[in-house]
């Protein structure tokens, strides 16, 4: 399963208020979003280096097209998010670092 961070706006109950967050986004094998992180990520790693290349990720996720919270739910259909999903963790190995 391959993912990457993307920048997903939403829209609050009454469609008024918008805003958008950085989440992890999960595609099938064709790759088409299956599944994405239900909140926001925060920037942490468990080093220095795991922290850049996530900070690195996310800030390319702001050059990629803005996905819609409502476009994804619909597409993805009835498949839960995948923060609900146990085991979500495991799936998100970072990639190696090119030098």
């Amino acid at each position: 399963m391959n993912w990457d961070y993307r920048v997903i706006k939403h829209r609050n109950a009454s469609n008024r208020e918008e805003w958008v967050g950085v989440h992890a986004v999960f595609y099938d094998e064709g790759g088409a979003p299956i599944s994405y992180s239900q909140e926001p990520e925060s920037c942490a790693g468990s080093s220095i280096e795991d922290l850049r290349l996530r900070a690195e990720m996310m800030k390319d996720a702001c050059d990629k097209d803005l996905l819609e919270a409502s476009s994804l739910d619909a597409s993805i259909g009835g498949k839960r998010k995948n923060s609900e999903r146990k085991g979500s963790e495991e799936q998100r190995t970072l990639p190696a670092r090119s030098k």
